[in-house]
């Protein structure tokens, strides 16, 4: 009898050793799935403010190429030319990385159809952008009393 005893005893504790493992596992296998689903919502909400930083980024450049043709067409000379051609250079490269993205500065191009169709559809932000570019480098090409300086 008491070998009996002895031997349900050790079924028993086997038995909850073995729930315990598993119901280790399983917590533990919970912790790590949190941990992902947690880690890819900070990743994307990181990226999400990369991209709003260097879009505003983009906007302030813009805004400053503006001012810079402002004053070149007024007094236009070899220094606002090079802070133009800079600026110019500075909103392209800015702008490749919201298209492209870019792994260092945690951005990522446009992923679901709605952003892509807002950048690359006809009239979009990409052809919007390439435009505004390209007339900035018309202008820095263009000699200054030239007709199409003016405009």
């Amino acid at each position: 009898m008491q070998a009996t005893r002895r031997a349900q005893g050790k079924l028993i504790v086997d038995r909850l050793s073995r729930r315990s493992t598993w119901a280790f596992i399983a917590i533990a296998l919970l912790a790590v799935a949190s941990y992902a689903l947690l880690a890819a919502e900070t990743a994307d909400e990181r990226a999400s403010a990369a991209e709003i930083n260097v879009a505003g980024k983009r906007r302030m450049l813009s805004q400053q190429i503006g001012f810079l043709t402002s004053q070149a067409l007024h007094q236009p000379t070899p220094e606002r030319s090079a802070l133009l051609r800079d600026a110019l250079r500075q909103i392209e490269e800015t702008h490749r990385q919201l298209v492209e993205g870019s792994i260092e500065n945690g951005l990522r191009s446009p992923r679901t159809s709605r952003l892509k169709a807002a950048y690359f559809d006809p009239g979009g932000v990409d052809e919007s952008v390439r435009t505004f570019i390209g007339l900035g480098r018309k202008m820095l090409a263009a000699p200054p009393e030239s007709a199409e300086f003016r405009n």
